[in-house]
């Protein structure tokens, strides 16, 4: 388990997604990721919306007792919403160092030291924003789950 993929940098071009972004403290964020995802899906099945691609986590801060988080799945078009807490936006195009973790999510950190370390040798800066795309599901064992890891950088 770890690391399954070669750290590097990538173009990312703008995406669409549907969201909720939220302020918690750490310790909320399994109960809030649940409902959130649910209510995403719910809204997108509504109006028959399909995502693009594995739902996302990203992490604005790094303030365990105030995350600034943003869940949510990218999705082909813009989608019009009048729901109070799910939006709509365009993630722009970006720059992002990024590699594939295998394993149980509270196991990844190891692999975010490693992007943090990369980008640090390759003379970048990170942005802020930090990445985690869930490749597959949690129907299956913890060590065969598959995480995208990206850190924005300028």
């Amino acid at each position: 388990m770890g690391v399954v993929s070669n750290i590097g940098l990538y173009e990312v071009a703008e995406q669409w997604v549907a969201s909720i972004r939220t302020v918690l403290r750490f310790e909320e964020f399994p109960s809030v990721a649940q409902e959130s995802y649910g209510m995403i899906t719910k809204v997108m099945h509504e109006k028959g919306v399909l995502p693009s691609s594995p739902p996302f986590v990203c992490y604005h801060n790094a303030d365990l007792q105030q995350l600034d988080v943003e869940m949510g799945f990218p999705i082909a078009k813009e989608l019009p919403l009048e729901h109070a807490q799910v939006t709509c936006h365009m993630i722009p195009a970006q720059r992002v160092v990024s590699a594939l973790f295998q394993g149980p999510y509270e196991e990844s950190d190891v692999l975010l030291a490693q992007i943090f370390q990369w980008i640090s040798e390759h003379g970048y800066e990170p942005e802020g924003s930090i990445y985690n795309s869930y490749l597959n599901d949690e129907e299956r064992p913890k060590e065969e789950l598959l995480t995208n890891i990206g850190v924005v950088i300028r």
